[in-house]
């Protein structure tokens, strides 16, 4: 039988939402959002998380996306790369148009 405490994120929230803050210069409210978020990050990806949350931003690739690409198509911040690799390791048949496709800068 699987360990099932590999299947839950476990994390201090308020620890990440200040992190969220000091990255990526947003308000409490939308760092606590951002905090919570994480909980429904890809399993495959809760190593990143945690090496995120010791002040590591360890690469990850899956089908030709990197974590480097990532943030230099959508912005530095590496939880919010996290966010997105999460969202293509669910949706896969995502990757293809994510790797063609020009963000706008902001």
């Amino acid at each position: 039988m699987m360990d099932q405490s590999q299947d839950v994120l476990e994390y201090d929230v308020a620890e990440a939402a200040r992190i969220i803050q000091r990255e990526d210069g947003v308000s409490e409210r939308m760092a606590l959002a951002g905090s919570r978020a994480l909980s429904s990050t890809h399993p495959a990806l809760f190593p990143l998380v945690r090496a995120w949350l010791h002040g590591e931003h360890p690469e990850f690739e899956f089908q030709g996306v990197t974590m480097a690409l990532i943030q230099e198509k959508q912005g530095p911040s590496y939880r919010a790369a996290i966010a997105t690799m999460s969202d293509l390791l669910e949706n896969p048949d995502r990757v293809d148009a994510f790797k063609t496709y020009d963000f706008p800068i902001m």
